[in-house]
């Protein structure tokens, strides 16, 4: 093995270290054909202890040809895969600790010294197939491990694991098929914990029972997934039926279908409702209905619908004064899809609908038609579904895509009566918060190594 595959070997054991010493990382010289002797005495003397593995024979190269005039390199492992690298891509993917540092994941290369045009002058296999190793006009050695190329190819599958799963819209049915899950197996076991998410994604609304109904447990949930979602509400609001209600979610009154803060620029994604006390009379069920079914009801039967609510912003206000003063305006399309036609999310809210429009006058009677005709369709019987939750219940659902409301109950409420009140504590978690946890667990359960 000459010096370059030991570098190379190295700089590979070097990502699976927790540190490597700054001594070690600036005293390499990228313009040097060679790594320096005292470099790779550090490295291995911090991996001393790192245990050797065989490599799985699929990730071994096998061929390695380079085409000048698609500035590319096509590569064959020995389970007969291959795929094609341009060579711009692998100068800025370069693997060695001072291109990319190992413990942060991060890339050191900056896009001012990349040439979109750049050609390697040298190029080989190394380390059996392990690697291979590209010289560039500056003399620096690129190392690129042949796992990490198998799984950064171009167009074979999506990089997040996440994309796969897919989401499945629903309607009425999905009352009795509601995701459950028991708080404690959430709290101290991953793969429940990962299991839950994952309904949570694909389906938009989970059910989560047992908890210790008692306040606080929002907060431990919020700890358990990622960060929590501070808004004008704070960390953790409680919605309580009250005397003296400033709104009327703290009323006994009917709550129409809607998403929670559609007049935030970014409208937290997910919302969670925990059950501490609920009335015992009749009503007070929550009432679902996923944003997904009703668009894609609305494409069948009211395409020229469809396309104004997509089309078409309406704007939305909120003023008030809860866990800080505040006054939020935006104005966004009912609908949302994004570039390609990938459903992203509703934005409805009849309470916080702005008493303007910024639409030209002409436009407001179709304005109007169109959201009457969602309003229909959020509320066609094929649609909605209602649950009752009881002390202990804690309903988790996606803010961006399930629209929530509540119907009426018939309840008294006299100014200190504290034991008639229903009372529910809820939180806002985000969804890049929930996709970064997931990922994590993804890797923790499936053994999988991070490059």
């Amino acid at each position: 093995m000459n010096i370059h595959s030991t570098w190379l070997y190295v700089v590979d054991l070097a990502r699976h270290v927790q540190f490597i010493t700054t001594t070690a990382c600036l005293c390499y010289d990228r313009n040097s054909l060679s790594p320096p002797t005292n470099f790779i005495a550090v490295i291995f003397a911090t991996c001393a202890e790192e245990k050797q593995e065989s490599p799985n024979m699929a990730d071994v190269i096998t061929k390695l040809n380079r085409d000048d005039k698609k500035a590319w390199f096509k590569i064959e492992w020995s389970d007969g895969y291959n795929a094609r690298f341009p060579y711009v891509f692998l100068f800025d993917n370069c693997r060695c600790p001072d291109c990319f540092h190992p413990a942060s994941y991060q890339r050191s290369v900056l896009m001012a010294n990349i040439d979109p045009d750049i050609r390697p002058t040298g190029h080989e296999v190394v380390q059996n197939g392990e690697v291979i190793q590209v010289t560039w006009p500056n003399g620096h050695v690129s190392p690129y491990p042949a796992k990490w190329l198998k799984m950064h190819q171009f167009g074979k599958k999506p990089y997040d694991p996440l994309q796969s799963l897919g989401v499945k819209s629903w309607g009425k049915e999905k009352s009795s098929d509601i995701p459950t899950f028991k708080y404690k197996d959430v709290m101290e076991d991953n793969k429940a914990l990962y299991g839950w998410l994952v309904k949570l994604l694909t389906d938009g609304i989970t059910l989560i029972k047992e908890t210790p109904g008692e306040e606080g447990v929002v907060a431990k949930l919020h700890e358990r997934v990622s960060w929590t979602r501070k808004t004008i509400y704070g960390d953790i609001f409680d919605v309580i039926t009250m005397y003296d209600a400033c709104s009327l979610a703290y009323t006994a009154k009917q709550l129409g279908l809607h998403v929670d803060l559609p007049g935030f620029y970014n409208t937290p994604g997910v919302q969670m409702l925990h059950c501490i006390k609920q009335v015992d009379s009749e009503g007070g069920d929550n009432e679902f209905v996923d944003g997904l079914r009703v668009a894609e009801q609305l494409e069948q039967e009211y395409p020229k619908i469809l396309q104004t609510l997509t089309r078409m912003k309406v704007d939305f206000r909120t003023l008030g004064a809860e866990y800080v003063p505040y006054h939020t305006m935006t104005q966004r399309p009912v609908i949302e899809y994004d570039q390609d036609g990938v459903f992203q999310g509703i934005n409805y809210n009849d309470g916080v609908r702005a008493p303007y429009w910024s639409l030209p006058v002409e436009e407001i009677t179709e304005g109007y038609r169109a959201l009457k005709t969602f309003h229909r369709a959020m509320y066609d019987e094929r649609n909605c579904i209602y649950y009752k939750m009881e002390k202990g219940d804690m309903v988790i659902f996606d803010n961006r895509r399930v629209l929530h409301g509540r119907l009426g109950f018939q309840i008294r409420v006299q100014e200190g009566e504290e034991s008639k009140k229903r009372h529910l504590e809820g939180g806002y978690l985000d969804w890049d918060g929930i996709k970064s946890k997931m990922r994590l667990l993804h890797e923790e359960i499936h053994g999988l190594e991070r490059f």
